[in-house]
């Protein structure tokens, strides 16, 4: 038998037991070291030269003779195809972690949202982004309304915790800190004028009602003795001394007694048709003078200080009740028999359907709002009725930014409420910046990471960094600034002190004006503009060219007649 056929023989015989070493693994460590066993054996059994060092204990270097490389690529071939056996690619893409961990570049590890205990991965805490153990966070999200404190994301001033939900929810407007959305779970009262707290409960204090477009506590309406809001039908209880009592959401006066000057003034004894709130209900449906006895009423009325008044929580809607519900829970669309909705309702009817859609910018914080500043400016700490910081903020808390780690960004705290701001000189080109030169120059097209014109441009687009005219003669328009013309018979100085080396223009000019006042000597334009044009010139005038020796000479041919 030929040796090459004994060759593929033992080669595919090698192979296949590779194969079914490996179908028994259970680690691509293992099968890593078994394709380097395969590896060397092979070369041992044709008598390869092969060099092996031990790196760090660790890993194998084989050096291999480049001929035997040469000599036997159709055996390497042979061995490349049976290590690619669909078994042995199965065993590689299947096997790989371990069931709580992730295979990335890095090899097997675990996530950003989880940590590593007792060799496998775990979840972190809702509530964390990042966390080194169940009760160590490291990272919480601003957007989540939490805060890194001591190893924990709680929840920033304003918001409680829900189970299950990584997401810290608003407290009720009355509380700072709370732990439900009501304002009978706070742990703290929000700053409001008038507010206080009693047990869990910030409220505003008896005979006192909040105004949610002014967040205060203010007085309520002179009749009402305690009252859910300032106005005259806002009442929940009455002042007896005052002679009044609560029919629906007002305080009237008693029967006996009419408004005069909004004080309950006692009725005359004999009957006058001028005063009507000196009549009462009686049975029947009858109004009666005062002084009259009432002894019955009719079906779902009850005598109250001697007159019928509807009995309201029987179910009936009789004599003034507008609705029904029995209950006296307010702000849902009927308390003590009258109409009443939350403070955003536009209507509040029998046609009204709670919940009010919320209406930002009406003043009032309702539903899913979370502020109201009454205006559409973007970035200015609310809009759209949510907090809001500029993009680059990278913690926003209840619209107030605190860090701005954004690349080429800082946070002003001069400025209230703090701001990002441009970092100009930094080399990037962000926000409202034009360009970018790392100087204070004002003469190189850039001042203040916004585009300038030279002095002497007396008109500039500053959105494209060009001179639109010249203040002075003797200059033409170079992209942003003016530059000098030699050969146009005027001697002009760049006022931005640039152009053709004004500085010693400005001395040469100096020298020989004093020339021509000591001697008398009368120096030509024409010669001022050759001196000149020694020193440096750059462009010349229409009909001229510019020398090696940088002078403007007439073109000749040109059909210009021009002097020198």
């Amino acid at each position: 038998m030929k040796e090459s056929t004994i060759m593929q023989i033992h080669q595919q015989q090698l192979g296949n037991a590779l194969v079914q070493i490996m179908n028994q693994s259970r680690h691509i460590v293992h099968t890593i070291i078994i394709i380097l066993l395969f590896i060397i054996v092979n070369l041992i059994v044709y008598n390869v030269q092969i060099n092996l060092h031990v790196l760090n204990g660790t890993a194998l270097m084989i050096l291999i003779q480049l001929n035997f490389l040469k000599q036997n690529a159709r055996v390497i071939n042979i061995m490349i195809k049976n290590l690619l056996d669909v078994q042995l690619v199965h065993h590689l893409i299947v096997q790989t972690c371990q069931s709580t961990y992730t295979q990335s570049k890095l090899g097997c590890t675990c996530t950003i949202h989880q940590y590593e205990d007792s060799n496998q991965c775990l979840n972190c805490p809702i509530e964390c982004n990042q966390c080194l153990s169940s009760t160590n966070c490291i990272e919480c999200l601003t957007i989540n309304n939490r805060q890194l404190s001591n190893g924990q994301c709680n929840c920033i001033d304003g918001y409680y915790p829900i189970i299950s939900d990584p997401k810290c929810q608003l407290c009720h407007q009355f509380c700072k800190t709370c732990t439900g959305p009501t304002s009978d779970e706070c742990l703290t009262c929000n700053d409001i004028p008038n507010i206080e707290k009693v047990g869990s409960t910030c409220r505003c204090p008896t005979g006192m009602s909040y105004q949610f477009t002014i967040q205060t506590c203010s007085s309520c309406h002179s009749s009402c003795l305690t009252c859910f809001r300032i106005t005259i039908d806002g009442c929940l209880t009455c002042n007896s001394t005052l002679n009044r009592l609560l029919k629906g959401l007002k305080c009237v006066c008693a029967p006996g007694y009419y408004e005069l000057s909004n004080v309950c003034t006692n009725c005359p004894i004999t009957e006058d048709p001028s005063l009507s709130e000196c009549y009462k209900l009686c049975n029947n449906n009858q109004l009666i003078w005062h002084t009259i006895t009432c002894s019955s009423c009719d079906t779902g009325f009850q005598l109250v200080f001697g007159e019928c008044q509807p009995i309201c929580g029987d179910l009936q809607i009789k004599g003034y009740e507008q609705c029904e519900d029995n209950n006296t829970i307010l702000n849902d669309l009927c308390y003590n028999c009258q109409f009443q909705c939350p403070a955003h309702c536009l209507t509040c009817d029998l046609l009204t359907t709670l919940p009010c859609p919320d209406v930002c910018g009406d003043g009032i914080i309702t539903g899913v709002e979370e502020c109201e500043d009454g205006n559409t400016i973007q970035y200015d700490g609310c809009f759209n009725c949510k907090y809001q910081c500029q993009p680059q903020c990278t913690k926003c808390i209840k619209g107030l930014c605190f860090e701005c780690a954004t690349g080429g960004w800082y946070i002003d705290p001069l400025i209230t409420p703090w701001q990002c701001k441009e970092k100009c000189g930094d080399g990037l080109i962000i926000g409202s910046e034009q360009c970018e030169d790392g100087n204070t120059s004002d003469t190189d097209g850039c001042k203040d990471c916004k585009y300038f014109c030279r002095i002497g441009c007396s008109s500039c687009d500053y959105t494209t960094k060009k001179c639109l005219s010249c203040a002075l003669p003797g200059f033409v328009l170079k992209s942003y600034y003016c530059e000098n013309v030699c050969g146009d018979g005027l001697a002009v100085v760049d006022p931005s002190g640039k152009s053709i080396q004004s500085n010693v223009m400005m001395a040469i000019q100096l020298i020989m004006m004093v020339a021509v006042a000591l001697v008398n000597f009368s120096v030509s334009q024409q010669l001022f503009a050759q001196v000149v044009q020694i020193i440096d010139v750059k462009i010349c005038a229409t009909g001229y060219y510019l020398s090696d020796k940088k002078i403007c000479i007439p073109i000749c041919g040109d059909a210009l007649v021009v002097g020198w």
